[in-house]
C-alpha cells in the first residue's frame, strides 16, 4: 500500500500523525530562541589607546606609528589602519576570514604589550576590543525628574542602574547625558607663589591625605583585629584643612591658604533629552549569545517594577523605554507566520481543488 493510499484509506492514523507532528513543532517552537542575526564572529580587532592633551600628530608619532610597526607583522592580517586625533588613537586589524579570532586576539594583545615601552608613559592603558554585532545596545531607557542635576545622576547610578544590571541576559548598563558631582579645588596663583607652592604638590598633597591605608594587625589566640587609617575626606572642611607645605618649617600652609574648595558638578560631556527634557539614558547591552527578544522582555518588566517604585518617591521620578531592538525581530517573526499560515491555506485551496473532495 503507497502513502497516498494509506492517506485515503486511513485518514484517522494520518491526522494523528500530523497532529503529534504540530504538537512537537509548537512545543519546540516555544523554546526556540529569536534574534535578528545569528551569532557571527567578525574577524575585526581594535586597539583604542587615550592620551589626554596630545594633538593629532604626537599620537600619531608617538602611538599609531609604533603600533602599526608591531601589529604589521601579525599573521592572518588582511588590512591595517589606524586613526590619530585628539587624544586619541585608533588601531584597527582585519583579518583574513577563516581566521580564530580568539587565538588572534592573544597574539593581538601580545604585540600591544610589547609596544608598550616605546610608547609614552603617561598614556592611559590600551583597551583591545572585538567587533561585535552585539555591542551595539538593545534597549534604551530614560528616566526623567525634576531633581538636581547631580542627584538625579547619583540616583540612577546607585538605585536604578544595579536593578538593570540584575536582569537576567543583561550584560552592561551605561549612562548616557547628565552631570555628576565634583569638588573642585580652585587655587589662586599669586597665593601659591607667596606660599612658594607649585600646583602639582597640592594635588599630591590632597590625593595621599585622602586615603584609607591598612597599618597592620593584631593576633589574639581565637581572633585577629586589622586597623587601618581613615583619611578619605567626607567633608569640605576636611579637604580645606590639608596641610601642603610648611612655611619656615613650622607655620602649616594649608589648601584654604592658597585657594578655595567649591562642591559642584562636573562639565557635561554629553546631553540626553527625552520629549524635550533633560533625561539619563540606560544603554541596556545583551551578554554574549544572549537572547535579545528574552532580554529586552526581562528588562521591560523590570522597567514596571522600578516605576511602581519610584510612584511614592519625591521628583517626579520616570522610566520609559526609547528604544527597543526586539521590536524588528519580532516584526519579522510575524511576517515568517503570517506567510507560513498563507501558505497553508493556499495549499489546502489547491489540493481541493484538484481533488474535488472536501474530505480528502
Amino acid at each position: 500500500m503507497t502513502w497516498p493510499e494509506l492517506s485515503i484509506r486511513r485518514p484517522t492514523l494520518i491526522a494523528s500523525v500530523f497532529i503529534a507532528m504540530i504538537v512537537v513543532v509548537l512545543v519546540s517552537l516555544g523554546r526556540l530562541g529569536l534574534d535578528m542575526f545569528p551569532d557571527v564572529t567578525i574577524p575585526v580587532l581594535i586597539a583604542q589607546t587615550v592620551y589626554p592633551g596630545a594633538g593629532p600628530q604626537e599620537i600619531e608619532t608617538l602611538i599609531s606609528k609604533p603600533l602599526e610597526e608591531e601589529l604589521s607583522s601579525l599573521p592572518g592580517v588582511k588590512h591595517l589602519t589606524s586613526t590619530s586625533q585628539d587624544g586619541l588613537s585608533v588601531v584597527v586589524a582585519e583579518y583574513k576570514l577563516g581566521t580564530d579570532i580568539k587565538d588572534a586576539e592573544q597574539l593581538f594583545r601580545a604585540r600591544v604589550d610589547n609596544a608598550r615601552y616605546r610608547l609614552p608613559r603617561d598614556i592611559d592603558p590600551p583597551v583591545i576590543r572585538r567587533i561585535d554585532p552585539a555591542d551595539q545596545p538593545q534597549a534604551i531607557l530614560a528616566l526623567t525628574g525634576t531633581l538636581p542635576p547631580s542627584q538625579l545622576y547619583d540616583f540612577a547610578k546607585e538605585r536604578v542602574k544595579p536593578r538593570l544590571e540584575q536582569v537576567a541576559g543583561v550584560g552592561q548598563v551605561t549612562i548616557q547625558g547628565g552631570t555628576q558631582r565634583e569638588i573642585r579645588v580652585e587655587l589662586d596663583e599669586g597665593k601659591l607663589k607667596r606660599h612658594e607652592v607649585s600646583l602639582t604638590a597640592v594635588a599630591a598633597r590632597i590625593a595621599a591625605s585622602s586615603q584609607n591605608v591598612p597599618v597592620g594587625k593584631v593576633t589574639g589566640e581565637r581572633t585577629e583585629t586589622l586597623f587601618r587609617t581613615i583619611g578619605e575626606s567626607r567633608s569640605l572642611d576636611r579637604i580645606r584643612e590639608t596641610v601642603v607645605n610648611f612655611m619656615g618649617s613650622d607655620v602649616p600652609v594649608t589648601v584654604a591658604d592658597v585657594g578655595r574648595v567649591v562642591d559642584t558638578v562636573e562639565e557635561p560631556t554629553t546631553y540626553a533629552y527625552y520629549k524635550g527634557k533633560p533625561a539619563l539614558l540606560f544603554n541596556v547591552y545583551r551578554q554574549s549569545g544572549g537572547n535579545t527578544v528574552a532580554v529586552v522582555d526581562a528588562v521591560t518588566a523590570r522597567m514596571k517594577e522600578i516605576n511602581a517604585a519610584l510612584k511614592d518617591r519625591p521628583g517626579g521620578l520616570q522610566l520609559a523605554l526609547v528604544r527597543d531592538n526586539a521590536k524588528f525581530v519580532r516584526m519579522n517573526v510575524d511576517d515568517v507566520t503570517m506567510t507560513i499560515l498563507l501558505g497553508i491555506l493556499l495549499t489546502v485551496i489547491v489540493v481541493y481543488f484538484f481533488l474535488g473532495s472536501v474530505r480528502s
